[in-house]
Formats: structure tokens, sequence, C-alpha cells
């Protein structure tokens, strides 16, 4: 005699939507344009972050300066024997950010 065992197949969730503000990071430590590169390497460290916006004065989003392009700019004045630190991020951070709405992103 043969015994058939019935198994159901696992259930499979639906696709669940997420919201970009449920993880993104709310209280930001930002920089401006003019602010010179020795400031924000102090701030990167002091609040053991990697990088920030870089926002005008109306708070609009400019770029985004990494621990990445500080590291690059004191290589390249080590190499050079020149002072890098003197110069505003504005000429080291990145311009083209994308950018993502607080709305529903869709995992479907």
């Amino acid at each position: 005699m043969t015994v058939v065992q019935r198994v159901e197949a696992p259930k499979i969730a639906e696709p669940q939507s997420l919201k970009v503000e449920d993880y993104m990071a709310k209280k930001l430590v930002t920089f401006n344009p003019d602010q010179p590169m020795f400031e924000v390497v102090g701030a990167l460290m002091k609040h053991r972050i990697s990088g920030g916006p870089v926002v005008n004065k109306n708070g609009d989003l400019v770029g985004i300066v990494s621990e990445g392009d500080c590291l690059k700019e004191v290589v390249k004045g080590k190499y050079h024997n020149i002072p890098i630190f003197s110069d505003s991020i504005s000429r080291y951070s990145a311009k083209k950010v994308i950018t993502a709405n607080l709305g529903l992103i869709s995992l479907r």
C-alpha cells in the first residue's frame, strides 16, 4: 500500500511597499558650499559619519561630500606637497545627486 501525503505549498507573501521616510536619516549634519575642507573633515570625524549633503543658504541640495572626496584631496596634496584643505568643499563635492521622494517605493 502506498501512502500519499498531501503537502501544502508555502504561502508567498504579498509584495510590500516601503516608504523612503521609514529608512532615511532625519537628523543630518549638513555642509555649505563655502565651508573649508578642513572643517568638513573635522565634522565627519567628530560625528563619525562618512559624508553629508551640501546645501545652499536656501536649504536646497547642491551636492554631496564624502570622506572619499576628502581622502582624495589629502592624497593629492601629499603627492604634490601642497596643502589642499584651504579650499571650500564646493570644488570637491559631487554635484549630480540622485534623490528620492518620501512616497512609496513598490517592491513588485
